[in-house]
């Protein structure tokens, strides 16, 4: 692992000893859906590259599991327990645009576990699989809307606007393929979206944000503790957008 990686992925173990922690590789995700959902390997499997996968897993370990995900590139600066006190799902809001298609991120989520709403983010990402066209067509759509951001922020608000049988026809559509022990609580599913200050400090699609986040990444700059208060005041988590399933970013 990386330094950098290996020191953020130790600052969520450090500032959250109450929680067991989890690394899953690409051939751990793989095993996970061949073994709890395998209706859905053969999307899984046709995917073109490696970060539509681990996009979509990461939406069944929530589902099943429940607890907080976050991307390698994340730094912990405080513990996160209190943030769970109320509500069933929580995302996180990025940038001061809430239209912007990028504006709730997959990059740091959270729920309790069996909550309806991951199953409406499932069957979002079925239909998008099932869109007629190759690998080819796919790769120029881009994972963003295809299993990630773009997708969330479809389903989020799908699911707190959109009329609410239709909604529910939607998650019956996945809820249906699943054995009895994973189908999904009662109820809907009371979802937070959190303040951008509180995961998503670092807005890559501001051009003064990202030069910070270059100098982190690219020149593996490492923030002192001073610093990182100054910055991120209210930050709970912060992502450096390393992007690394992008091609090499110009210094």
């Amino acid at each position: 692992m990386p330094a950098n990686y290996a020191r953020w992925s130790a600052s969520l173990r450090g500032m959250n000893p109450g929680f067991e922690y989890f690394l899953w590789d690409d051939v751990d995700n793989r095993r996970f859906i061949e073994e709890y959902y395998p209706w859905f390997l053969p999307f899984y499997d046709a995917y073109p590259r490696e970060i539509y996968r681990a996009d979509a897993v990461r939406y069944f370990f929530l589902y099943q599991f429940g607890g907080l995900y976050a991307d390698m590139d994340t730094e912990c600066l405080r513990s996160v327990e209190r943030l769970f006190e109320s509500g069933d799902v929580w995302l996180g809001r990025m940038g001061d645009d809430p239209d912007f298609s990028h504006s709730i991120p997959n990059a740091i989520m959270a729920s309790r576990p069996l909550q309806e709403f991951w199953l409406l983010v499932i069957h979002l990402l079925v239909e998008n699989a099932r869109t007629p066209g190759d690998a080819e067509s796919m790769t120029d759509k881009g994972p963003e809307a295809l299993t990630g951001p773009i997708l969330l922020k479809n389903a989020y608000d799908t699911y707190l606007l959109s009329d609410r049988n239709a909604v529910c026809e939607m998650i019956q559509s996945i809820a249906m393929r699943l054995p009895d022990n994973l189908q999904p609580r009662p109820g809907t599913s009371r979802v937070e979206l959190l303040a951008p200050a509180i995961w998503y400090p670092i807005d890559w699609s501001n051009m003064i944000h990202l030069r910070l986040s270059s100098q982190v990444v690219d020149f593996n700059v490492t923030l002192g503790e001073r610093t990182k208060r100054w910055l991120f005041p209210r930050s709970f988590l912060v992502t450096y957008w390393t992007h690394c399933w992008k091609p090499t970013r110009g210094k």
